[in-house]
């Protein structure tokens, strides 16, 4: 499978789910389109709760990574585009959230990065 696409209603798109084959080990594809997306309010519960803060908190507070972490998980798991993910935080351009999210991908890279090292040097 090279592209996945399900348009359609919620329940069309259900039973679409189901009827997908294929090796789930080897396209990813499949495994994305057989995961139904999070919603928003799940994925800021779970932020608020690994950051023991409420989210409207969060949502302001700088060097946390929290808001960005957000912004990555409602991208990936929440299949949200990034206009979507700057209405939900307030009102942010689209732009904003996107440079968030390139800034902790290079963030966890550089860190990724590091503790690689690390271990090649033992």
């Amino acid at each position: 499978m090279k592209y996945t696409v399900l348009l359609g209603g919620a329940e069309f798109v259900s039973e679409m789910r189901k009827l997908l084959r294929g090796d789930r080990d080897q396209q990813t594809g499949l495994r994305r389109a057989a995961r139904e997306a999070l919603a928003w309010p799940e994925i800021v519960r779970a932020v608020s709760d690994e950051w023991e803060r409420p989210w409207e908190e969060l949502l302001h507070f700088r060097d946390s990574d929290a808001r960005e972490t957000a912004f990555l998980l409602g991208r990936t798991r929440g299949r949200l585009s990034l206009k979507e993910l700057g209405q939900l935080a307030g009102g942010l351009h689209p732009n904003a959230v996107s440079i968030s999210i390139q800034r902790i991908g290079q963030r966890l890279q550089r860190r990724f990065s590091r503790v690689q090292k690390a271990l090649d040097h033992r």
